[in-house]
Order: C-alpha cells, then structure tokens, then sequence
C-alpha cells in the first residue's frame, strides 16, 4: 500500500531544506526493512528506465546508476562520512 501525499513541517527554509514537500509513504505487511531496500531500489531503477531509457541519472556533477544496488552502511559508518 502506498500514499503520495502533501507536506507541511513549520521549519526554516533554505537551499537545502524546503518546508513544503511531497512525500511517498510505503507500508508492506510481514515485510522487514531489507524487503523495503529492494522495493525502493527497484522504484528508482524503473522510474529511471521509464522516464530516461536508461538507469543512470545525471545530476549536477555526478550521474547515479539505479541499475546497481544501493550503497549499504550502519548509522555510525553514515555519520562520519557526511560532509560538514
């Protein structure tokens, strides 16, 4: 089951944070998060097939291949690697 829907969050706004946003929000019975890793990789690699051709998406200066699996990490490994 999915929803698309509008959202509010009474924050600041700025180049990197918007407070309007659309937001899909995805629920999957007896599912565990790595059962909801393939579902998201799997949308991003068809929306990119469907809208481009092809799985790799430009962006800026990079271009992202939604035809690989998503990069995996735990939460302490993520924070390091984020820049400041």
């Amino acid at each position: 089951m999915f929803e698309i829907n509008r959202n509010f969050r009474n924050e600041g706004i700025s180049v990197r944070h918007n407070p309007e946003f659309t937001m899909m929000e995805l629920y999957m019975a007896y599912a565990d998060y790595k059962d909801l890793i393939e579902l998201t990789e799997s949308l991003f690699r068809t929306l990119a097939q469907d809208i481009l051709g092809k799985t790799e998406v430009p962006y800026g200066d990079e271009v992202f291949d939604f035809g690989k699996p998503f990069e995996k990490t735990d939460h302490a490994r993520g924070y390091q690697e984020i820049p400041s």
